[in-house]
C-alpha cells in the first residue's frame, strides 16, 4: 500500500514538472500549427489555381500537402493523448482513494436477502446478478490485459522515442537546409511537408515521455480497478451462493411437502386396492421430482466452481504471458510457472464429467418425452381417471371389455370422484416434473459450456508452459551439495523392509480382488513357454519358404512378426500384471504404488526390446525376411542382451523414484538411474553408428558408410551422453524430456525399418511371381513362333514397338522401391515431427505464421482464416508428391494390379497415361487449395484465359483435347496396326500432343492427335486382329471353271496362316475381256501377315495352275500396216 501511495505521488511530482515546463510551449505550438495549417491551405489554392505546373507535377504537389495535412492531424491527436494522460494521471489517486473506500464499505457489507419476497421475483433477481456477474469477469478479463500491457509498455516507448528523436534530428536537419523563400510551388510543399512532419514527431514525442511519466499513476488506478472488481465479483459470488441456496432449499421444502402430501394419499386408501395402486404411483412420481430437485445444488455448485476456475485460468495465462514478455524468466519466476502449470485442473476428470452429463441430457430428454406422452394421455380428467381405474384393475378391465357399449358402471361416484382428485394430482406432479427437468437441462448445459471454457483455456496454457518450462532449470543449484544425502534417503527407502513387506501383502490382496489378471499372470507366459518349440518351428517353415517363388505368401513376413513378438511377451506380460495386481491392493500415493509404476514403465521399455531382440534370432526377421547380414544380426542381438537389462533396472528405479513423489529420491537416485541411462544409450548408439564396424554400416554386408551414417555417428553419442549430464546443472525435467523424445525417436526409427522390411517383402513376392509368370509366357511365346514358317527375308514387314513390350524389370523394381522410399520416409518424418512439436516451439511455428489471409464461403457467409506456413508446406508436399507418384506409379501397377488381368499393351498404357494425369491434377488441386484458392472465383481467369487460347494457341489446345479423348475412347491403342490417309504402319506411342506410327520402312511418324480425330481412321485391329486378303486371278477361256476353283481353293487352305474359320473362299466373277477371272478371299489372324500371306497364296496359285497346265492369259496387240495408215487389232490367244 505505501509502495503505491509513494508512486503515484512521484507520478504526481513528474507530471507537474513537465505541465509547468510545457505551459508555455503549448500555446505556441498550438499557434505554430495554425500557421502552418493555414500555409498549407494557402498553398493548396495557389496550386489549383496556377497553370506553371502540369498535371502530373500538381497531383504530386497536393500529393505531399495533403500529406502535411494529415500529418498536423495527426500532431493534434497526440498532443490530445498527452492531456488525456495527464488528466487520467492526476485524478488517478482521487480515484484509488474512492475505489479504497468503496472496496472498504463492500467488504464491511453483509451477504442477505430479502425472504419476503416472493420466489418468483427471487428468481428473476438471480437471473439478473448471473448476467452482471458475467459481465463484471468479462471486465476483469480486460483490466488484466491492459495491466499486462501497461506492464510490458515501458520498454516499447523507450525504444519508440529512440527511433522518434532520431527521425525528428534528421527531419529539422533537413529542414535547416532547406531554403524558405524564393522556391516553386513543388519545393514549398516540400518544405511545408517536412515542417508537419517536425510538428507531429515532436507532438509525439511529448505523447510518449506523458505516456511514460504516467504509467505509475495509471498502473495504480488499473491495480485498484482490480481490486474494485474482485471485492465486487466476490462480494456478489456469496450473494448468488446465498440466493441459490435459499431458492433451492425452498424448492426442495415444496418438493418434500409434495411427497409429504402423496404419502398420506397414499396411506388414506390402504383399504381402496384401486385407489391406492394410483396414489401409489402418484408417490413414486413425487420421488421422482424429489431426486430430480436434488441435482440442482449439486450442479449449481458446479458451474459456480468451474467459473472460479476459469476466472483463475485467465488471471494464471495473463501472469504468463508478462512473465515471457520480459524475456528473462530467473529462477524464481520458473518455479512459480511451475507452480501455475501444477494448479491447472485434470483434463481427464473434466472430459469424464463432460461425458456423464451428455449421458444424464440424454436420460433427461427421453424422460422428458414420456412424460410429455403420458400428460397428454390425462385428458379431460373424468374419462383418463375411470380408464387408470380400469387399467389398474385387469378383471374390471375384462368385464369392460365383455360389456363394451353397454351403459354399465364399474364405479361408484365417490370412487370416481377420488380417482379425478388424484389424476389431477398425477398431471400436476408430471408437469412439475417437466419444468424441473428443463430447468435442470439448462444448468447441465450451462455446465458443459464452463467445461468446455475451461478445457480450452486450460488445454492452450499448458501447451504453453510445457513447451517453455521444459527449457528452465529444474533447480537453481543443480544437485551438488545435497546429491549423497537424498542418495543415502534414496537408498533407505528403497530397502526398507517394512515397505516391502507391505508390498507383498498389497500383491495378495491385489490377486485375491483381481483374479483376472492372476490368471493372465499365470495363463499367457505359461502358454508361450509351452509352445515355444512349436512357434520356432512355424517361424523356421515360414523361413525356408522366403524366396521359394512355389511356397512364398504375402502373409509369410507379418505371420512371422506376430509370432516373433509372442516369443518376447513373457517377462513384459509378467511385470504388467504384477503391477496391476499391486495397484489394486495398495493405497494411493505410497511405495507399494511407486512400485506398481516402475513395473508399468518396465514392462512396456522390456517389451520393445526383447521384440527386437527376437527379431535377431538366427535365420530370424532381420537376416531371413529383411536381408540383413549375419554379422550385424549378432551384433545386434549381442548389444540388446545387456542394454535391455540396463534399460529395464534403471528405467524402474527411475520411474519408482518419480512416483514416489519424494524430492529426495527425484533430486537422487532418480539422476543417478538416469545418468547411467543415458551413458548406455549413448554406448549402444556408439556400437550401432560406428563408421568402420557399426551395425548400420554392416546390414547390407561390408559396406562404407556413406555420408548420413558419418554425419549421425557423432550425433547419436553425443547427445545421450549430454542429455545425461544436464540434471548435473539442474535441467532434470528438461534431460528426462529429451531423453523420452530420443528414445522415442529411435524407436520410431526402427519401426519405419520394419515397416520398410514388411513392404519389401510383400514386393518381392509378387514381383518374382509376376517374374515367374512373364517368363513362362515368353516360353510359350517362343514355342508358338518356333512353331511358324519362317518369313522370306524380302517379305516386308513392321517393326514391332518397344513400348509394346511392356517395361523393362529393373525400371518396375526400381520405381516400385521408390514409391516404398518415400512414403517410409513420410511417415518417418511425420513421427518424428509429431514427437519433438510439442517441445520445440521452433516446430509448432510453422503452424503460427500466417503469410496472407484467405477468405471462405460458408452457407453464404464469407469466413476469414489465415494461410500459415505449414499450409504452404503441405501444397509443396502434395503437388511434389503427385509428380513424384506419377513418375513412379507404373511399376507399381505393373506388378499390382496389370499382371493379375489380361491386358493388352492399349490398355496399360492409356490406364497409366490417364492415372498419370490424375495424380498429378490431384496434387495440383489439394496443394492449391491449402493456399486458400477458392477454385469457384477462378471460372472468370479460366474463361479469358479460354479466349485466350482459342486465338494463340487454338491448335496446341485442340491436339491436347484430342489426346484425352484418344485415351478415353480409345480409337486406337497402342500396338494397333491403323491406316491413316496415305501411311500405314503400327502405333508405338500415344502422347499427350502427338502419337507416333511406325510405318513399314521402321521410320517413326509423328501424327498430331487432331487429324487422327478429325480424319478417316481405319484400325486392324481394335476389335478384332483378323483381316480378309483379296487375291485376283484370271484363266484362259476354255478352262474347266470347276477344276480351277478346286485348285485355287486347295493351294490357299495348303498355307498355314489361313485361318480355318472363317473359311477361305473362291468365287468366279466375270468373263474378262481376255480372261475367266476368278477372286480368292481368305482371313488371317493378324495384320502383319497379310504380305507374306499373300506373297505365299501367290506362289501356290502359280505353281497349280502350271501343274495342271492351265494358262494365265495375258493382253496381245497384232500390228498392220495397211495403206500407209497403223491400224491396230487387238487379239486374244
Amino acid at each position: 500500500m505505501l509502495k503505491q501511495l509513494v508512486s503515484v505521488f512521484l507520478s504526481l511530482v513528474l507530471i507537474l514538472i513537465i505541465s509547468i515546463t510545457q505551459s508555455g510551449l503549448i500555446p505556441s505550438a498550438e499557434a505554430q500549427e495554425s500557421n502552418l495549417g493555414t500555409d498549407i491551405e494557402t498553398t493548396i489554392e495557389r496550386v489549383q489555381q496556377t497553370t506553371d505546373l502540369d498535371e502530373k507535377e500538381r497531383k504530386n504537389t497536393l500529393i505531399k500537402l495533403k500529406d502535411a495535412q494529415d500529418m498536423l492531424a495527426t500532431a493534434k491527436e497526440q498532443q490530445r493523448l498527452t492531456l488525456d494522460y495527464e488528466d487520467r494521471a492526476a485524478s488517478a489517486s482521487q480515484k484509488v482513494i474512492a475505489i479504497r473506500q468503496s472496496n472498504q464499505a463492500l467488504r464491511k457489507q453483509v451477504v442477505q436477502i430479502d425472504e419476503s419476497q416472493p420466489a418468483e421475483k427471487l428468481a428473476n433477481q438471480l437471473l439478473l446478478q448471473r448476467a452482471e456477474q458475467k459481465k463484471r469477469l468479462s471486465v476483469l478479463s480486460e483490466k488484466q490485459s491492459e495491466q499486462t500491457i501497461l506492464s510490458l509498455r515501458a520498454n516499447k516507448i523507450a525504444e519508440q522515442l529512440s527511433a522518434t528523436r532520431s527521425d525528428e534530428t534528421a527531419i529539422n536537419q533537413a529542414i535547416a537546409k532547406q531554403p524558405a523563400d524564393n522556391i516553386s510551388l513543388d519545393a514549398r510543399a516540400d518544405y511545408l511537408e517536412k515542417h508537419a512532419n517536425a510538428q507531429k514527431l515532436a507532438a509525439t514525442i511529448k505523447a510518449l515521455e506523458s505516456e511514460i511519466a504516467t504509467i505509475p499513476a495509471r498502473q495504480s488506478l488499473v491495480e485498484a480497478e482490480l481490486s474494485q472488481l474482485r471485492t465486487q465479483s466476490t462480494f456478489y459470488e456469496k450473494q448468488i451462493a446465498l440466493l441459490q441456496s435459499y431458492l433451492a432449499d425452498n424448492r426442495k421444502s415444496e418438493v418434500k411437502k409434495t411427497v409429504e402430501r402423496s404419502s398420506a394419499v397414499l396411506a388414506k386408501f390402504k383399504q381402496q386396492p384401486a385407489l391406492e395402486a394410483l396414489a401409489s404411483e402418484n408417490l413414486v412420481l413425487a420421488n421422482q421430482l424429489q431426486d430430480l430437485q436434488s441435482l440442482a445444488p449439486e450442479s449449481e455448485t458446479n458451474v459456480a466452481t468451474l467459473q472460479k476456475q476459469l476466472v483463475e485460468v485467465q488471471q494464471s495465462s495473463e501472469t504468463v504471458d508478462r512473465v515471457l514478455a520480459t524475456g528473462r524468466v530467473t529462477d524464481e519466476l520458473g518455479e512459480l510457472l511451475r507452480r501455475l502449470q501444477a494448479s491447472l485442473p485434470v483434463e481427464a476428470v473434466l472430459e469424464e464429467r463432460n461425458e456423464k452429463l451428455e449421458e444424464s441430457t440424454i436420460r433427461q430428454q427421453l424422460d422428458v418425452i414420456l412424460w410429455q406422452d403420458r400428460l397428454r394421455s390425462l385428458t379431460p380428467i373424468p374419462e383418463a381417471a375411470e380408464r387408470l381405474l380400469v387399467e389398474i384393475s385387469p378383471e374390471l378391465s375384462k368385464k369392460s371389455q365383455l360389456n363394451k357399449g353397454a351403459d354399465t358402471n364399474l364405479f361408484t361416484a365417490i370412487e370416481l370422484e377420488k380417482a379425478e382428485e388424484l389424476t389431477t394430482s398425477r398431471r400436476d406432479l408430471i408437469r412439475k416434473l417437466i419444468d424441473v427437468s428443463n430447468m435442470q437441462a439448462d444448468r447441465t448445459t450451462d455446465e458443459k459450456l464452463a467445461i468446455s471454457e475451461l478445457l480450452i483455456a486450460s488445454s492452450d496454457l499448458r501447451a504453453l508452459l510445457e513447451r517453455r518450462l521444459i527449457w528452465l532449470p529444474s533447480s537453481s543449484s543443480g544437485i551438488a551439495g545435497n546429491f549423497g544425502l537424498n542418495l543415502l534417503l534414496s537408498v533407505k527407502w528403497f530397502f526398507a523392509p517394512t515397505a516391502w513387506l507391505s508390498l507383498a501383502s498389497d500383491l495378495y490382496s491385489g490377486a485375491i480382488s483381481s483374479p483376472f489378471l492372476l490368471l493372465l499372470f499365470a495363463i499367457i507366459p505359461i502358454l508361450v513357454l509351452a509352445s515355444r518349440r512349436a512357434i520356432k518351428r512355424t517361424l523356421w517353415s515360414l523361413f525356408e519358404k522366403v524366396g521359394d517363388v512355389d511356397h512364398d505368401t504375402y502373409y509369410s513376413t507379418p505371420l512371422a512378426l506376430l509370432l516373433t513378438f509372442a516369443l518376447a511377451l513373457p517377462l513384459p506380460v509378467c511385470l504388467f500384471t504384477v503391477a496391476g495386481m499391486i495397484s489394486e491392493g495398495a493405497q494411493p500415493l505410497g511405495f507399494s504404488i511407486a512400485v506398481a509404476t516402475g513395473l508399468a514403465a518396465v514392462s512396456s521399455l522390456s517389451l520393445i526390446l526383447l521384440s527386437f531382440r527376437s527379431m535377431c534370432r538366427e535365420n530370424g526377421m532381420f537376416e531371413k525376411h529383411f536381408g540383413w547380414s549375419t554379422k550385424a544380426r549378432r551384433k545386434l542381438r549381442a548389444m540388446l542382451s545387456w542394454f535391455v537389462w540396463l534399460e529395464s533396472v534403471t528405467g524402474f528405479v527411475f520411474a519408482t523414484a518419480i512416483a514416489s513423489g519424494e524430492t529426495e529420491l527425484r533430486y537422487g537416485i532418480a539422476i543417478l538411474a538416469f545418468i547411467i541411462s543415458s551413458i548406455g544409450i549413448a554406448v549402444f548408439s556408439y556400437q550401432f553408428f560406428q563408421p568402420k564396424s557399426g551395425v548400420a554400416t554392416s546390414i547390407a554386408g561390408e559396406t562404407p558408410a556413406n555420408l548420413l551414417t558419418i554425419i549421425a555417428f557423432p550425433i547419436a553419442v553425443i547427445a545421450p551422453f549430454a542429455i545425461g549430464l544436464m540434471p548435473l546443472f539442474g535441467y532434470f525435467d528438461t534431460a528426462v524430456e529429451l531423453q523420452s523424445k530420443v528414445f522415442l525417436s529411435g524407436t520410431v526409427l526402427v519401426m519405419s525399418a520394419v515397416i520398410y522390411g514388411i513392404m519389401l517383402r510383400v514386393f518381392l513376392v509378387t514381383f518374382r511371381r509376376y517374374m515367374v509368370r512373364k517368363a513362362q509366357k515368353e516360353t510359350e511365346d517362343l514355342a508358338i513362333k518356333n512353331a511358324e514358317p519362317e518369313v522370306e527375308p524380302n517379305v516386308e514387314a513392321i517393326a514391332t514397338p518397344e513400348e509394346s513390350k511392356g517395361i523393362d524389370e529393373e525400371e518396375v523394381k526400381r520405381q516400385s522401391q521408390s514409391i516404398m522410399r518415400w512414403f517410409t520416409g513420410l511417415l518417418l518424418l511425420a513421427g518424428l515431427w509429431f514427437i519433438w512439436m510439442p517441445l520445440l516451439p521452433a516446430l509448432g511455428i510453422v503452424d503460427d505464421i500466417i503469410v496472407w489471409q484467405r477468405v471462405k464461403v460458408v452457407d453464404g457467409v464469407e469466413l476469414s482464416s489465415g494461410v500459415t506456413l505449414w499450409n504452404i508446406i503441405l501444397s509443396l508436399a502434395f503437388v511434389v508428391g503427385g509428380f513424384i507418384a506419377a513418375k513412379n506409379i507404373r511399376g507399381v501397377m505393373e506388378i499390382g494390379f496389370f499382371e493379375r488381368f489380361e491386358m493388352d499393351d492399349g490398355a496399360r498404357y492409356a490406364i497409366m497415361s490417364i492415372l498419370g494425369y490424375v495424380i498429378v491434377g490431384s496434387g495440383i488441386v489439394i496443394g492449391f487449395s491449402q493456399l486458400g484458392i477458392d477454385w469457384s472465383k477462378l471460372q472468370w481467369i479460366i474463361a479469358a484465359l479460354g479466349v485466350g487460347l482459342g486465338f494463340g494457341l487454338q491448335e496446341i489446345v485442340a491436339n491436347f483435347v484430342s489426346g484425352l479423348i484418344i485415351l478415353f475412347e480409345r480409337p486406337i491403342r497402342v500396338g494397333d496396326f491403323v491406316t491413316i490417309g496415305n501411311l500405314s504402319g503400327t502405333v508405338s506411342n500415344i502422347k499427350i500432343r502427338a502419337t507416333t506410327v511406325t510405318d513399314f520402312d521402321n521410320r517413326e511418324v509423328l501424327l498430331p492427335n487432331k487429324s487422327i480425330i478429325t480424319e478417316n481412321v481405319t484400325n486392324w485391329t481394335l476389335k478384332d486382329a483378323v483381316t480378309r486378303i483379296v487375291v485376283k486371278v484370271g484363266v484362259a477361256y476354255g478352262s474347266d471353271i470347276e477344276k480351277v476353283t478346286d485348285i485355287l481353293l486347295q493351294a490357299v487352305k495348303d498355307q498355314q496362316d489361313v485361318l480355318e474359320l472363317p473359311s477361305p473362299q473362291v468365287f468366279f466373277l466375270e468373263h474378262g475381256d481376255s480372261s475367266l477371272n476368278f477372286e480368292i478371299r481368305a482371313f488371317v489372324s493378324q495384320p502383319t501377315n497379310r504380305l507374306p500371306l499373300t506373297h505365299l497364296i501367290n506362289i501356290a496359285i502359280n505353281k497349280a495352275l502350271a501343274e495342271h497346265n492351265i494358262s494365265i492369259p495375258f493382253p496381245q496387240r497384232d500390228l498392220h500396216l495397211v495403206s500407209g495408215q497403223l491400224i491396230e487389232k487387238t487379239e486374244t490367244d
